[in-house]
């Protein structure tokens, strides 16, 4: 059975999946990032836009990211890109 890109990657650690995806451009897991418009979390909570957060995943393409909000209280959306800017960059 040969075995496709997704389905090695589904083999690997989640580390190595990381360092995999470090010399991918744009933005990255562990970045942490700043709105810059408001979305709502998946509890239907309002975050508003210079909240800050960190990208817990990439989602395909790099059209938008589950991002983590520690305001309100440890909030999850899903976020497009171009609602969000990079504050600080996760250590490669």
């Amino acid at each position: 059975m040969p075995f496709g890109g997704q389905r090695i990657l589904s083999c690997l650690s989640i580390e190595t999946q990381f360092l995999l995806r470090n010399d991918q451009p744009g933005l990255r897991d562990l970045d942490r990032v700043v709105l810059i418009g408001a979305v709502n979390a998946e509890s239907g909570a309002r975050i508003e836009a210079g909240t800050e957060g960190t990208i817990v995943a990439v989602q395909p393409g790099g059209r938008g990211y589950p991002v983590a909000f520690a305001k309100p209280a440890e909030a999850l959306a899903a976020v497009p890109a171009a609602l969000l800017t990079l504050a600080v960059p996760a250590e490669r």
